[in-house]
């Protein structure tokens, strides 16, 4: 049996960090240390990445644009004249609060999500992660009075474009108003496509990155004081408090066990 520690792989570094500005930069390498430490990696490890400092690699190699045209996203990307290695492109759209600011920290937080999950699929391993399973524990704890709740959670194979029919059901029903008198519209809505796109969404692969922007907005608002800092459910009341927003608790309940179940799950989060 052989116990040698297992060849690291080389990936290219991307041209872009080159091209974009040096606050920008600065803001992903932050985002890359927040993974890069011997906590991040006992749990990097528990989610099946044998050789963690491998995947920092892999993640140094990720390709940076930026892009108001198009969403923030994550899209496979080939840079080497061989095509030997398949690089990853984040672009990020700037927000409202600029491209330097705590949106952007939010999302990339979100995108290295997604780099874990292709991590994986470049081992042959399943994108969709021990993690993301674990996130249906949180169903209970979902806030049932959410209009057309049980539509949006009955069917995991629903399809991406079905927030396009929340949005019929939402803005177009003549019975709307009537089913749900004294609700915030909008709102409602938004919440609905957050929890079709958290459940849903390519098979669940969106939970992961949603831990990790949840992660990063108890960062940004100073709960936490580092990204792999303990959470307790004490901490994610304080968060919720504050009345800032956040996906994944717009569309829980506030019942004591909802935190605790969030908390453990966050902590499994690297």
């Amino acid at each position: 049996m052989n116990f040698d520690k297992p060849q690291q792989k080389e990936f290219p570094e991307p041209e872009s960090y080159l091209e974009i500005s040096k606050e920008l930069k600065d803001l992903v390498m932050e985002g890359i240390e927040d993974i890069n430490n011997p906590e991040a990696f006992k749990k990097l490890k528990n989610l099946g990445i044998e050789n963690p400092e491998e995947f920092i690699n892999f993640l140094k190699s990720t390709e940076i644009t930026i892009d108001e045209e198009e969403n923030t996203h994550i899209k496979p990307w080939t840079n080497t004249p061989e095509g030997q290695f398949d690089i990853y492109c984040i672009n990020l759209k700037p927000s409202s609060d600029g491209i330097h600011g705590k949106d952007t920290k939010h999302d990339i937080a979100h995108e290295f999500g997604h780099v874990i999950q292709k991590y994986l699929k470049e081992k042959n391993l399943s994108q969709i992660t021990s993690l993301d399973k674990k996130t249906l524990e949180l169903v209970p704890c979902m806030n049932s009075s959410l209009p057309y709740f049980e539509k949006i959670i009955s069917d995991e194979n629903l399809p991406f474009d079905v927030r396009n029919n929340i949005s019929y059901m939402f803005n177009l029903s003549d019975n709307y108003p009537k089913l749900f008198e004294n609700r915030d519209l909008k709102k409602d809505e938004q919440i609905a496509k957050d929890l079709i796109y958290f459940i849903n969404s390519a098979g669940g692969l969106e939970r992961l990155a949603f831990l990790r922007e949840t992660r990063q907005d108890l960062l940004n608002h100073g709960i936490i004081k580092s990204f792999q800092e303990e959470i307790t459910p004490i901490k994610l009341k304080q968060f919720y408090d504050t009345g800032e927003t956040n996906r994944i608790l717009s569309f829980l309940n506030k019942e004591e066990k909802t935190f605790i179940v969030l908390a453990n799950l966050l902590n499994q989060t690297p």
